[in-house]
């Protein structure tokens, strides 16, 4: 199905993955490494979809957040 599974960086994952598909589902935590991992899959996918999983629904401060992020990347964030 591709052509190789090993990879040097996330550059050349992200080049195979975008050839077979331009939309990509992102985990999204609010913590720095989702949004490095974001700000990577732009360079490469047409979407993203994010989703935060909620571990308490509704609390102000998460949601605050999760709107900065839905406004500095123009998306919205799904919580599930």
């Amino acid at each position: 199905m591709y052509d190789r599974l090993d990879f040097q960086n996330s550059d050349e994952l992200c080049e195979q993955m975008a050839a077979a598909c331009d939309t990509a589902i992102l985990a999204f935590s609010t913590g720095k490494d989702s949004i490095a991992a974001w700000l990577q899959l732009r360079k490469y996918f047409r979407r993203i979809i994010p989703y935060y999983c909620y571990v308490v629904p509704g609390l102000e401060f998460v949601e605050h957040s999760l709107k900065y992020y839905e406004d500095f990347f123009g998306c919205h964030i799904y919580r599930l």
